[in-house]
């Protein structure tokens, strides 16, 4: 298995259930636990609820979530809305109990792929910076790619002495921020329109923190991400019955509602801004940098519509890349392998999720067949009940 997010511990947790031995499980990860960078970004984005309703987890029961809330103490209080939607913290407990209960952590291998070719005993080599690994069953499941570079704006406003810091990036100092802003009364500028942006924005009002939101758009309200009929067959019958690849990859990108936030959340921005310092400004494009005060001296934003923005940091908060999950190694493999990738770049894949022989893809490696939900909790869940229709146990280690 590569990969020890969501869809890697889900998928691990699944082939658990239908017989595969731990010993023949290995989960290939950097990280120093199973969903490290899950809980690290629900960290610095301030998350207080998932998007997603209760019934989408890490577990297999769909409502072992809820019976998890009920017996902790009644934690149901915890979950929000019709749908359910669970706290962070009732999320992440209840991942951990599944991880715990099924000793998943024991199947960790800290370490990053490197490229995957041919073993000369049959089956497949997986090179990673700890060395090289031999198996006769892959399953790729790596979280989403960086964010990029950023804006053309980005280093001329660092070269003026503003640190801009992308939101997912390697590091986020959030502290030293934080504490910059407090120190001078410049606020924090958040770039971006989308739920990452307005979570962070939130979490610094609550911290008491100044803070600017610039977005190029007015808040777009969706209450997930797709419709929810990219989970069944209502939308995915005729999405599976298209047969080319770029007419897929167009129905997935015209699906996704990018950019967009739930209503609850939408609601408490606005709430922040009436009764707060909270500023929330529409800028197409920030042009560059600026002085501000008298004498002008303190770094500043310079907005398309004329706006001055004071500023003591700026956040990259517009989500993380687009592009395709381990794009070097997975162009790669398709060249040693032989095997197909679409126009866009990403695996074609089988209804089985099968990318060649004895390799299956989830995520967003599986989106050209699974659609536009593909990179989210339930499509782990959908990932898995394919894995297990097609090939429940496998011919050797996962």
């Amino acid at each position: 298995m590569v990969g020890g997010g969501i869809h890697g511990t889900h998928l691990s947790l699944a082939l658990r259930e239908a017989g595969v031995p731990a010993h023949r499980i290995r989960i290939l990860d950097p990280g120093p636990r199973l969903l490290n960078r899950w809980f690290d970004w629900t960290s610095r984005t301030g998350m207080e609820h998932l998007r997603s309703p209760g019934v989408h987890h890490i577990g297999l029961a769909p409502f072992a979530l809820l019976r998890f809330a009920d017996r902790r103490g009644r934690r149901r209080r915890e979950m929000k809305g019709r749908t359910r939607r669970p706290s962070v913290e009732l999320f992440r407990d209840h991942s951990l109990q599944v991880i715990r209960e099924a000793d998943l952590d024991a199947l960790l291998l800290r370490g990053s792929l490197e490229a995957i070719g041919p073993h000369p005993r049959g089956g497949l080599q997986v090179e990673t910076d700890r060395g090289v690994l031999h198996t006769r069953r892959l399953l790729l499941a790596p979280g989403q790619p960086p964010p990029s570079g950023g804006p053309k704006w980005v280093p001329g406003l660092r070269e003026a002495g503003l640190p801009v810091v992308p939101l997912f990036g390697p590091d986020f100092p959030l502290g030293d921020l934080a504490r910059s802003a407090c120190r001078t009364g410049r606020p924090i500028v958040v770039v971006g329109g989308g739920i990452s942006a307005v979570q962070l924005a939130l979490r610094l009002v609550r911290d008491e923190v100044p803070v600017a939101l610039v977005s190029r758009h007015p808040l777009r309200i969706h209450r997930l991400d797709s419709d929810p009929g990219w989970m069944g067959p209502r939308n995915l019958a005729a999405f599976r019955a298209q047969p080319d690849p770029a007419r897929r990859r167009q129905i997935i990108v015209e699906a996704r509602h990018r950019g967009s936030v739930p209503d609850p959340l939408a609601r408490a921005l606005r709430a922040a801004a009436v009764r707060t310092d909270l500023e929330l400004l529409l800028a197409r494009r920030i042009l560059g940098s600026a002085r501000h005060g008298d004498p002008p001296g303190e770094p500043a934003l310079l907005l398309d519509g004329g706006e001055i923005l004071p500023a003591s940091s700026v956040v990259l908060a517009t989500g993380v890349g687009e592009g395709v999950p381990g794009a070097s190694w997975i162009r790669d493999t398709s060249h040693r392998l032989g095997l197909p990738l679409a126009g866009c770049g990403f695996p074609r894949v089988d209804g089985g999720l099968h990318w060649g022989e004895g390799i299956q893809c989830s995520g967003g490696l599986a989106e050209l067949e699974l659609g536009p939900a593909a990179r989210n909790i339930v499509g782990a869940r959908m990932a898995a009940a394919r894995v297990l229709e097609t090939d429940p146990t496998g011919t050797g280690p996962a």
